[in-house]
């Protein structure tokens, strides 16, 4: 399969590049390491034109809204005849202190965001192949264990089977 993968460079999303390869699939990052700042909204059409005729598009980088607006785009053109998963995240479902730090309540607006628009996505377009995954915590920054992403990812898998939105542990 060819498979894309956004935010590829570390955790989940490098977990993701690293077992797709060792399954030994065609995988393509996009990130800023290769030259799609996704933060940058002209690159939005790029990535369309370049994805459309992968197998697999793995969303995992989240800046802004990027997640949402992207499953949006392959959506409204109908180009993607590829599964898309998308990573959302077990924090749409807790109470975030309101002293809190900012990031993380535009985190959480971020993943309802993108849990609303897959929703709204996989109910009126019946054809589009999207999956929604939110993880549990898998890991704190920087004490990365890429072994048990790997498990996780192996797991998810098996999760996503038959369903288009899940929670995996």
């Amino acid at each position: 399969m060819h498979i894309a993968v956004t935010g590829h460079t570390q955790g989940l999303g490098k977990a993701f590049l690293d077992y797709y390869l060792l399954q030994g699939h065609k995988v393509t990052g996009f990130s800023r390491q290769t030259g799609f700042d996704l933060r940058d909204w002209s690159n939005m059409q790029s990535l369309l034109d370049q994805t459309k005729n992968f197998d697999l598009v793995v969303s995992n980088a989240k800046p802004d809204f990027f997640q949402a607006v992207l499953l949006y785009e392959m959506a409204k053109r109908s180009i993607h005849a590829a599964q898309i998963i998308s990573i959302g995240s077990c924090i749409i479902d807790l109470e975030v202190d309101q002293d809190q730090d900012l990031g993380i309540n535009m985190y959480k607006t971020q993943k309802i965001a993108l849990q609303d628009a897959h929703r709204q996505i996989v109910k009126k377009c019946k054809n589009f192949n999207s999956v929604l995954v939110h993880p549990y915590h898998l890991y704190n920054v920087g004490n990365i264990d890429y072994n048990k992403l790997t498990e996780w990812i192996a797991r998810m898998e098996q999760s996503i089977k038959h369903n288009n939105e899940v929670y995996v542990k």
